[in-house]
C-alpha cells in the first residue's frame, strides 16, 4: 500500500506525537531509540556514544549535515572519519 504525500509534507517538524509513533515502530523492529529535545542535545549524545578514535562513516544526511553533527564527525578530528578519504580516492 502506497500513503500519497502532499507537496508540504515536509515544510513542518514532525509532531510529539508522530515522534512517538516512529519511535515505536523502529523500537519493535530491534533499534534503539532516543527523542532528544533539539540538534545540540542529538550533536552531545552522538559526542558520548561515539568513543575517541573510532571508525566513523557518515552517508549523505542533510539532517547531519544541517545538526552539525556532519563537520563534528568528518572535521572535528575526534575520530578515524572514513567520508574524507573515501572522498578523496583516486576513481582512476
Amino acid at each position: 500500500m502506497t500513503t500519497p504525500m502532499t507537496t508540504t509534507s515536509f515544510t513542518a517538524p514532525a509532531t510529539a506525537d508522530r515522534l512517538q509513533q516512529a519511535a515505536a515502530a523502529l523500537a519493535a523492529h530491534g533499534f534503539t531509540v532516543e527523542i532528544l529535545d533539539d540538534a545540540a542535545a542529538a550533536r552531545t549524545r552522538i559526542a558520548d556514544l561515539i568513543p575517541d578514535g573510532a571508525s566513523v562513516f557518515t552517508g549523505a544526511s542533510e539532517t547531519l549535515r544541517l545538526s552539525g553533527i556532519d563537520d563534528d564527525i568528518n572535521a572535528g578530528g575526534r575520530y578515524d572519519a572514513v567520508r574524507p578519504r573515501v572522498l578523496a580516492m583516486d576513481r582512476a
